[in-house]
Order: C-alpha cells, then sequence, then structure tokens
C-alpha cells in the first residue's frame, strides 16, 4: 500500500543523532494571539480543533501545521506537522533519528505510519523544550496551563520547581527557551576542560577577578565578577557577581545582606542533579570531567528558589570555563588577561583580572580566628 508520508520522509536524508519532540495544541490558541475571535476555554481549548507542533533539541527551531486545516483528528495533524518540518529545507530538511511525545495514542499512532523510516518513537512522560513554541506566542500563562492540564498533564513551566515523593527537583536545563541540547554540548565540553584542569588549586575563593569584558546585562544587574570556590575542599565551581559588596557578603556567610540572586556552577554527583539533565546526559552522551564534576549552571534567589539560566548566561558560564582553563590563575594576580574563546554562541573576547582586597581577608581571617578560639581547634579549617 502507498503511503506518502513514507515516502516523502524516506527521500531525506536522516541525522541519527538528532531528537525532536512534538504534540498537539488547540487552533484557537491561534485565534488568541491574533485577536480575530474571541478565546473561550469551555469550547475552544477544550473540544475545538487541533494543530501538531514540533522542536528540535538541538536547533531550537520548531515547525507548526496549519491552524486553517481543520476536521483532522489530533493524530493526523502531528503526523503532517513532523512532515511538513522535515521537508521543508529551511527549517530542517532531513529526517531526525529519534521523536519524543507525551501522547500515548498519539505515539502508537506514529509508530505505525513511520515504520520502515528508521525514526524511533519515544512514549515518554514529560517533553521538556515544547514551552519553547508557546514561548512564541503571546498567551497568557493561565491559559497555557489549561492547555497542558489538557492534552500534556506531565509537562511543566521552565521556571517551576516542584516537590516529589523524595526531595525537590530543578527544571532541566534545555527547559529554557533558546537554550538548546548543542549549546548544553559545548557547555559541558568547557566544564569537563575546568574540572580537569582544576584552576582553583591556585586562587581560593576570596580571590574574585573582574570581568572586564565581554559584558553582559547592564548596571546595576550587570555579571562583573565571579571567584572559584573548591580550594578549601568545598565543592568546586563558579559563583558570579554583580558588585564587591555581593561578593563580600558571600565571602562572610551574610545570608541576611545577600538581597540579590547569585548565579553559579558548582560540580557535584548524579544524585545531586535534575533528572531531566540525566537524561539528556545519556541520550547525548556529553562530557564529564570526572565522577563527581556533574556541572550544575543556575541561580539561587535570596528565598531559595532555582532558575536555570539562559542562553546569554550559559554562555557567559561557559567561556568562564574555558578562559580559566587557557591562563595561569597566578598571572591574573600580576594584571590584566585577555584572551580569544570560542563559545558556542561564537569567539569572544575576554579580559580578565584579579582583584586585591585585603581588608576582605584580614576581616576573614578575624572571623577564623576567633572560630578556632571558640571551638579549641587550629587554624587551619
Amino acid at each position: 500500500m502507498f503511503n506518502l508520508y513514507f515516502e516523502r520522509l524516506n527521500q531525506l536524508t536522516q541525522h541519527f543523532e538528532e531528537t525532536w519532540q512534538g504534540g498537539a495544541m488547540p487552533a484557537a490558541l491561534f485565534s488568541a494571539t491574533s485577536g480575530d475571535l474571541p478565546l473561550t476555554f469551555d469550547t475552544d481549548l477544550e473540544s475545538g480543533p487541533r494543530v501538531g507542533y514540533w522542536v528540535s533539541l538541538a536547533s531550537g527551531i520548531s515547525c507548526t501545521s496549519d491552524p486553517k486545516a481543520i476536521g483532522r483528528s489530533k493524530e493526523v495533524v502531528v503526523l503532517d506537522a513532523l512532515v511538513q518540518f522535515a521537508c521543508d529545507p529551511q527549517l530542517a530538511g532531513y529526517r531526525p533519528g529519534c521523536i519524543e511525545i507525551t501522547d500515548e495514542a498519539v505515539g502508537n499512532f506514529l509508530k505505525k505510519e513511520l515504520k520502515g523510516t528508521g525514526i524511533e518513537v519515544r512514549i515518554v512522560e514529560q517533553a521538556h523544550v515544547v514551552r519553547q513554541v508557546f514561548a512564541l506566542m503571546d498567551i497568557e500563562d493561565g491559559v497555557i496551563s489549561k492547555v497542558f492540564n489538557l492534552d500534556e498533564p506531565s509537562m511543566f513551566d521552565a521556571n517551576d520547581i516542584w516537590e516529589d515523593d523524595e526531595e525537590w527537583g530543578i527544571a532541566p536545563a534545555t527547559s529554557v527557551p533558546g537554550v538548546t541540547h548543542s549549546q548544553m554540548r559545548d557547555f559541558t565540553k568547557a566544564a569537563a576542560a575546568y574540572y580537569k584542569a582544576q584552576p582553583w588549586r591556585h586562587l581560593d575563593d576570596i580571590d574574585l577577578i573582574e570581568i572586564h569584558q565581554p559584558q553582559l546585562l547592564h548596571k546595576p544587574n550587570r555579571i562583573q565578577y565571579f571567584s572559584m570556590l573548591g580550594h578549601g575542599h568545598e565543592a568546586a565551581g563558579l559563583v558570579l557577581f554583580t558588585s564587591k559588596e555581593q561578593h563580600a557578603h558571600f565571602s562572610l556567610a551574610r545570608e541576611d545582606q545577600l538581597n540579590d540572586s547569585l548565579w553559579h556552577v558548582t560540580f557535584g554527583l548524579a544524585k545531586h542533579m535534575p533528572q531531566g539533565d540525566l537524561d539528556d546526559w545519556e541520550t547525548h552522551c556529553w562530557e564529564l570531567g570526572g565522577p563527581e564534576a556533574y556541572p550544575l549552571p543556575l541561580e539561587i534567589d535570596p528565598e531559595g528558589n532555582f532558575r536555570r539560566p539562559g542562553r546569554h548566561v550559559l554562555a557567559l558560564m561557559e567561556g568562564l570555563l574555558r578562559a580559566m582553563t587557557q591562563i595561569n590563575p597566578k598571572a591574573l594576580m600580576q594584571g590584566p588577561c585577555e584572551m580569544n574563546v570560542d563559545t558556542f554562541t561564537g569567539k569572544q573576547n575576554f579580559c580578565l583580572e584579579w582583584v586585591d582586597q585585603p581588608q576582605l581577608r584580614q576581616d576573614i581571617a578575624q572571623i577564623r580566628k576567633q572560630l578556632s578560639k571558640n571551638l579549641g581547634i587550629g587554624d587551619d579549617f
């Protein structure tokens, strides 16, 4: 029996390493964004027609089927969108190695229709990047939540924190719109090289390094400094700061004066990583600097809430990890160090310089001396 979908897909080359995630969403959402029709949840979203959509995990590019092609089942519109995405040379121009979908009925339909194309169909509990489709549309969060509860109840917001039976969970890195698996691949390469080089052996967390270039964001929120963790046998990593004062409060453990969020990259065990990140590690075979070297890029606010970095902050983190691998950390103490660093977003010029803070060192020395006296232990702790 002739299968048009099969024939069109098999004419394309296959990128076996590529994974796409997709599903169906209400066609009424397109009316809601254009303003042509009023959006009524009870009718349009719950029982109205659907459009299919797909997102490439590698590129972040998405594709939806024609919202005017109503009257078809959600299985068919999802398949239509897949073929449209694959056959469009501006979007893809190839067929993926794997597709993931949360709807079991649609997944089983696709397994039957795509048999012989070499595309693996996975029915998964969570599709972490599908919100990238909605991020491009001006839709209220409440409406999106209702859509997700209807069609894909296991999905979660890119910034959501949820609690399961055992511990708090954190959204995966690629749940943030614009952060792709390709960018995380480059970030993990930089993190693995940094961990193996162990530049924190030469500088401790009191050593503040100023970022003259590149400049990310604008004052007062611009990231201007960072320090390295790991010298005092604590977990290795980086902490980014917007000011010297913020670094001082962090170094002196004055949590009550830390009124701003802090971006970190910390290294740890697999059991401390978000499950979504671990799944991506297994799927995409990202690099690792050691069994205790899973890098976790994260922002923590004063209330203890978590946020994953967007592509610009993640690129800065990648660049800092690569820069500290390339130079001798002690050279920073002699004056500004400039270097060109390859990052996912392109070649960047980095200019870094160690900041002398004698008063901070004196304050910390006094605190340690008092602690050692109170606890009856030596100064080396």
